[in-house]
């Protein structure tokens, strides 16, 4: 799919819109986030990598039960409703894509 088609299926007027976000210099909301899954035939969670299943799960819960303040976000997180979650989850893209330009 073109930046042009991919930009008129999201409601950008343009492919330079697209041609930013793809260079990491536009946070997309997540009602955008939607779109783009929906125009790429996919879903948020793929899109974003939120699906990927870790290779060694043993080693991340290990990782996680080693880390008193990982252990205590992860316990939050849990305790969120599931709207929270999503939004926590963008905002740790969001975060991991700002330390992936610093």
């Amino acid at each position: 799919m073109t930046q042009e088609e991919l930009a008129r299926r999201t409601g950008y007027t343009d492919r330079s819109s697209i041609a930013r976000i793809e260079k990491g210099e536009i946070d997309l909301p997540q009602s955008k986030i939607k779109q783009f899954a929906e125009a790429l035939g996919t879903t948020p969670g793929h899109l974003m990598g939120w699906d990927a299943e870790p290779e060694d799960l043993g080693a991340v819960a290990a990782q996680v039960l080693a880390d008193p303040g990982l252990l205590q976000l992860v316990q939050n997180y849990m305790a969120m409703s599931e709207a929270d979650q999503y939004a926590m989850r963008l905002m740790g893209e969001s975060l991991a894509a700002k330390n992936k330009k610093d």
